[in-house]
């Protein structure tokens, strides 16, 4: 079982917020090195990674800008809620392929026909020599 830290997540875990960068490098590592690559590449070429997608029943996007000095990772459970999954998906139209990438992202969490690690969520501090 891998362990995911945040900053913050609701009483009903549901909801898991991380806006410190090392953090997202450090649960991306431990969901999937292609993931962890993907962002470290992005980073390093562009000053920027994107991404959203499903872990479990959840729904997982990560933003990471260096120059606007801005990250965040934010895990949500939509499988309790599939009308607040729509009416997230509805605040995307105007940025079409991130919408169509969250839709594909919340079908797949639907369908399970992926295979996901077991995985906690846990408030508190990333382990020391993190990434």
């Amino acid at each position: 079982m891998i362990t995911l830290y945040f900053e913050g997540i609701t009483p009903d875990k549901t909801i898991a917020v991380q806006t410190n960068g090392d953090a997202i490098l450090y649960n991306l590592a431990q969901i999937d090195k292609v993931l962890s690559d993907m962002g470290q590449s992005g980073l390093s070429e562009n000053n920027q990674f994107s991404t959203i997608f499903p872990l479990g029943t959840f729904v997982c996007s990560v933003t990471m800008s260096l120059d606007a000095k801005e990250c965040s990772m934010m895990m949500i459970d939509y499988k309790k809620d599939d009308e607040a999954a729509m009416s997230y998906a509805n605040t995307l139209n105007p940025y079409p392929t991130l919408r169509r990438t969250f839709l594909d992202a919340y079908a797949s969490i639907n369908m399970k026909f992926y295979n996901f690690p077991d995985f906690k969520l846990v408030m508190g501090d990333i382990p020391t020599g993190g990434n």
